[in-house]
């Protein structure tokens, strides 16, 4: 365990169980005090979103053949997946 784990911030006294629940530093110190704490968080954040973007293009990409091929019912299946990322 790191010493964020029983620390507060120097500056603005957020602990780490703060800036988790949060999602969200209470100050610029805590960028620094709790940087190990606010990776964690954020870059799960970043692989989501990259694995959206790919799941979005290959949809778009089946969206595209089922409009080629006339399939109407398969491509507003398509359509709402892609909308609901």
């Amino acid at each position: 365990m790191t010493n964020e784990n029983y620390n507060h911030c120097p500056n603005c006294n957020w602990s780490a169980t703060q800036v988790r629940e949060r999602q969200k530093p209470g100050c610029p110190t805590c960028f620094t005090f709790h940087s190990s704490l606010l990776r964690e968080i954020f870059i799960p954040h970043e692989n989501t979103f990259s694995h959206h973007h790919a799941e979005k293009s290959t949809l778009r990409d089946s969206l595209a053949l089922a409009l080629e091929d006339e399939d109407y019912e398969l491509a507003a299946q398509l359509r709402d997946q892609i909308e609901k990322l």
